[in-house]
């Protein structure tokens, strides 16, 4: 079951994010594939500095709880082997993409920073020397959370008795709306609130556990 203000806390942090790298290219702080910056004034220092010392202080910890969160639960659902290998196809996989192709085409098309003989000489030596494997860029979070996941997968195989007690919490009549975690909730959303509530929609909206 999808849980819409979860969704809706997601989409919010990558548009932040988005937000986040829009920002380095032309704000004085910061490193990105394309700039645009010239003399910066105390004002343009000081509200870049601000946007984006507070963004760093919660999005990406926040899209890290989020996942290990789910974590647990689709580990119970799927096992060590569907866990490990659909987590390698929905994070692996794109970081891959981007490490072997539109990374290199970036540096080289857009920010310029390949040196010369042409994009095919130049991705082949971008191979050879294994520099690809340190170019992550902004695929760093998923190639991090693919480590974390497969490293939560091998120590819940290693010691069952994790999930033998989260087994017998959710026998023991433990369900999601009665567990703390559910007991205070923050979110804004557009659609149907997760719990029930005398309204059908929420803004910032504080969710409490009535048990």
């Amino acid at each position: 079951m999808r849980l819409a203000f979860v969704d809706n806390i997601r989409w919010t942090m990558i548009l932040l994010v988005l937000s986040m790298h829009a920002s380095d290219t032309y704000s004085p702080f910061g490193s990105w594939y394309y700039t645009d910056r010239g003399e910066p004034g105390f004002g343009t220092v000081l509200a870049f500095g601000l946007y984006q010392t507070f963004l760093q202080a919660f999005f990406m910890a926040l899209l890290f709880f989020i996942a290990g969160y789910f974590a647990a639960p689709a580990f119970d659902r799927k096992g060590l082997v569907r866990f490990s290998r659909d987590r390698l196809l929905r994070l692996g996989v794109p970081t891959l993409l981007y490490m072997l192709v539109i990374g290199p085409l970036t540096q080289y098309f857009l920010s310029r920073t390949w040196g010369t003989g042409g994009f095919a000489h130049q991705w082949l030596i971008h191979l050879r020397d294994g520099e690809w494997l340190s170019e992550t860029g902004p695929m760093w979070f998923c190639a991090f959370l693919l480590a974390l996941s497969l490293a939560y997968a091998l120590l819940r195989q290693a010691w069952p008795e994790l999930t033998r007690r989260q087994s017998a919490g959710r026998t023991a009549g433990l369900s999601p709306a009665s567990s703390p975690a559910w007991r205070w909730r923050h979110s804004w959303c557009a659609s149907p609130c997760p719990r029930p509530s005398r309204s059908s929609t929420c803004t910032l909206v504080i969710f409490r556990s009535t048990s």
